[in-house]
C-alpha cells in the first residue's frame, strides 16, 4: 500500500486562489452598492437647482451663545450665558432664548437660583 503525502505547494495555491476568489467577490458587491450613490452624488447638484435645496453653509455668527445650545423653533434657539460673559448681569449663568443674531432676547430663568446650565427644549 502507497501512502501519498499531500502537496504542500498546491494546498498553497489553492488558498491563494480561495482568498483571491473572495477579495474580487468583495469588490465586485462594493462596486455594485457604491455604483448607485456615486451616481446619485454627481447629480447632486442638478436635483439642488431644480428642487431649490441649498448647500449647507458654515458661517461665523456675529452673536456669542453658551454652550450646548438647542432649537426652540425654526428662528430661536435657547443657550446658556458664554463663559466669561454674564449676559444679565446678575452673577448667575442663566438661561436665555433669542434669535442666532441675538435678537428676540429673553432670560428664561432670571430669578430663579442659579447656577442653571445646559438647556434641553421639551414642547408640550
Amino acid at each position: 500500500m502507497t501512502t501519498r503525502m499531500p502537496d504542500a505547494g498546491g494546498q498553497r495555491e489553492s488558498a491563494r486562489a480561495v482568498r483571491l476568489a473572495v477579495a474580487v467577490a468583495a469588490l465586485r458587491a462594493s462596486a455594485i452598492a457604491v455604483g448607485p450613490r456615486l451616481a446619485a452624488a454627481q447629480d447632486a447638484p442638478e436635483t439642488a437647482a431644480r428642487t431649490g435645496e441649498r448647500d449647507f453653509v458654515v458661517e461665523v455668527n456675529p452673536f456669542t451663545i453658551g454652550q450646548a445650545p438647542d432649537w426652540l423653533d425654526r428662528t430661536h434657539v435657547v443657550w446658556q450665558d458664554p463663559a466669561g460673559q454674564d449676559v444679565d448681569g446678575d452673577g448667575e449663568i442663566q438661561i436665555h432664548r433669542s434669535a442666532l443674531d441675538g435678537t428676540d432676547m429673553a432670560c428664561l430663568t432670571c430669578g430663579l437660583e442659579g447656577p442653571n446650565q445646559v438647556p434641553v427644549v421639551q414642547p408640550h
